[in-house]
């Protein structure tokens, strides 16, 4: 999704990942403000590419086993689901974040969600020097593993932030937590948790649901294949460079929603053609058909 200022209208990937594990990445996000509502991302590895922009994730789930949730851009999640489907070969991961650098803007912040399922997970690990995951007032189950936090293959972990507060269940208990998971101040957490963080401009009130959350379906399906050795920063997709006007890829200012705008032509190409959709054996295949 590249389209700037969309809410997410209903949409079901009729993918079938459990017979056919060739999708990995179930939905790639890099469009600027972007509001999703009630929606569903499945898979096992690199379910959901939160890959650049400013976005809202309200009362979804989020499914998968190995760094299901990764890339670089600013997303809160509130009232979220991330649920494991891990069995062996644990334990897994949350998240992967990629911030680059000090100055760049980026960070999951996950407020209010719930982490549930089978396995054992790491609450995230470090895919650049300055990934940013928060958790705040999180139900954590007993499958989040004591130390919480992975290095992976990070050795100075000083511009690391990972970070939780008010988190509750047994997997919260910060006892044996990594010396490195950063401790921060009221300020510091008001600045992720407030507006200023991704809603400088109120985009989020002027997006608002399509429907009833209970009459909308929106399913994205990725891969249930068994993890693979590879890079979580091995992602295939077009990588937008920020340009000087704004550290994202969205141009210009941002109006009012229209019609147009809610609903760009390549998602009425989805909707129009869901039933073929399980022909594309890859993300990059789909991306290209959809911008054709």
């Amino acid at each position: 999704m590249e389209a700037p200022f969309t809410p997410l209208f209903p949409l079901q990937n009729s993918h079938d990942y459990k017979s056919n594990p060739a999708v990995g990445v179930a939905a790639a996000i890099q469009g600027d403000k972007c509001s999703f509502y009630d929606c569903k991302f499945l898979g096992y590895q690199d379910t959901l590419c939160d890959y650049q922009g400013r976005h809202y994730f309200k009362q979804c789930w989020i499914e998968g086993g190995i760094d299901f949730i990764f890339g670089r851009a600013a997303s809160i999640y509130e009232g979220c689901t991330l649920n494991s489907i891990l069995v062996d070969n644990g334990p897994g991961f949350i998240t992967a974040h990629g911030k680059m650098n000090l100055s760049a803007p980026g960070g999951f912040v996950f407020k209010d969600c719930k982490i549930t399922g089978s396995g054992t997970m790491y609450l995230g690990r470090p895919w650049n020097d300055h990934s940013t995951v928060l958790f705040y007032k999180t139900s954590m189950s007993d499958i989040v593993v004591p130390q919480g936090w992975s290095s992976w293959r990070q050795h100075d972990m000083s511009q690391v932030t990972f970070a939780e507060e008010s988190c509750t269940g047994p997997g919260s208990n910060k006892g044996q937590r990594v010396k490195w998971e950063k401790q921060l101040s009221a300020q510091q957490w008001e600045n992720f948790l407030g507006s200023e963080f991704i809603n400088q401009d109120g985009w989020i009130e002027q997006q608002t649901p399509l429907n009833s959350p209970s009459k909308r379906l929106k399913s994205f399906q990725g891969s249930k294949s068994q993890p693979t050795q590879k890079s979580p920063n091995s992602f295939q997709g077009p990588s937008l460079q920020p340009t000087p006007k704004s550290p994202y890829s969205f141009h210009g200012p941002s109006p009012q929603p229209t019609v147009d705008a809610r609903y760009p032509t390549f998602f009425r190409k989805i909707q129009k053609y869901q039933k073929e959709l399980h022909r594309f054996s890859s993300t990059m295949k789909l991306l290209k058909y959809l911008y054709s």
